[in-house]
């Protein structure tokens, strides 16, 4: 969280390590030890908050990006699921977008933002090409 300003500050690097010459002369390692006790803790902070992040695509056609193969196996853009039974599907809203989570292999999950008017339009859809598809509906508002 403080790397940035401390990296980019030549000032800051001199007085945070003067400050660490100090505490270590007056107490000892222990401080050494809760400074990098500290500095591990602020590495996990960063990396789970970059992990738990979601990133969605938003396209504008949502129906577009849909298809079905002569196979009759999903496909999603360049993405084919390798079979009809590993496919999950997992649709959102909230006030002015849909969301729609496709996982059609072990390489993780699609995901996708659109607008809401094509919400109905998708599910209707999804329900008649993939009649044994189970969707999931997570509504936030």
């Amino acid at each position: 969280m403080l790397w940035p300003y401390i990296k980019n500050s030549r000032t800051i690097q001199s007085l945070l390590f003067l400050s660490i010459l100090l505490l270590l002369f007056w107490q000892g390692y222990y401080v050494l030890l809760l400074m990098a006790l500290l500095a591990v803790m602020e590495g996990l902070a960063v990396f789970y908050g970059l992990r738990n992040t979601t990133k969605w695509t938003d396209i504008r056609d949502v129906q577009a990006l849909l298809a079905i193969d002569k196979d009759g196996k999903l496909r999603v853009g360049m993405e084919q699921a390798a079979s009809p039974e590993t496919v999950k599907v997992l649709l959102k809203h909230d006030k002015k977008y849909g969301y729609l989570q496709v996982t059609l292999n072990y390489h993780g999950p699609l995901r996708y933002r659109f607008p809401l008017q094509q919400l109905e339009p998708l599910q209707q859809w999804l329900s008649t090409e993939l009649p044994d598809l189970q969707l999931e509906h997570q509504l936030r508002n």
